[in-house]
């Protein structure tokens, strides 16, 4: 299995309003190894108070995003790039607290981006939510005894130190932190954990959850 291990800094900590300012992506083979890299750069449509707040964070003011390409080529770009790959498992660090903890930050808002050009199924097709891996939640499966944010982690691991909150930075220490932690677990194990604990439903369930759904759709208010 191929991994696509990515971060992202967006104008919003809500990732359903957030828009994509920048976000780097590596993309690997099944042993790790670097094969494609990719820079997105976007010039935000709408800049409000909650982006000059995150802009605190990252760093990445309306002056020097308003030089970055339109937000619809950017998408388009990404896209074109992302229906390039084979189907992986997506990779960040961000806790998997998003939708019922079945997402990730990063993976929320570039699906809730691409969405706005009817692109969102790329990443779902190359990207599948159920093959999801967030490093913090390994390192919460393998227990350490550390603080599980980043820039803690990363410290614990012995990692060098690195510009947090700029995409690409942590892009690549997500990747390194995913090459010391995946040796010591089985992934298999690890997914059939994850996905119990975060409340993946069976077959008879979704039936369930189907069959009330299309009830409801005739009731009339």
């Amino acid at each position: 299995m191929h991994f696509l291990v990515c971060d992202v800094e967006a104008t919003d900590k809500v990732s359903t309003l957030a828009q994509l300012i920048t976000g780097h992506f590596l993309f690997l083979d099944n042993e790790l190894n670097i094969i494609k890299e990719y820079e997105l750069k976007a010039k935000p449509r709408l800049w409000d108070r909650a982006a000059q707040d995150s802009a605190l964070i990252h760093g990445i003011g309306y002056d020097q995003a308003k030089h970055f390409p339109d937000h619809a080529r950017a998408m388009k770009d990404l896209s074109d790039w992302l229906e390039t790959l084979p189907v992986c498992h997506f990779v960040a660090h961000a806790n998997r607290t998003i939708f019922g903890k079945f997402s990730t930050y990063d993976y929320s808002v570039l699906t809730s981006n691409l969405f706005e050009y009817n692109l969102q199924y790329i990443l779902y097709q190359k990207a599948p939510r159920k093959k999801i891996i967030s490093t913090h939640s390994l390192a919460k499966y393998l227990k350490l005894p550390c603080s599980y944010d980043l820039k803690s982690l990363s410290q614990y691991l012995g990692l060098n130190s690195f510009q947090h909150h700029d995409a690409k930075a942590d892009t690549v220490v997500t990747y390194e932190i995913l090459k010391i932690l995946i040796k010591e677990i089985d992934l298999e194990e690890f997914f059939d954990k994850e996905n119990f604990n975060l409340g993946v439903e069976n077959e008879t369930a979704k039936k369930a959850r189907n069959t009330r759904t299309s009830k409801s759709k005739g009731l009339k208010l």
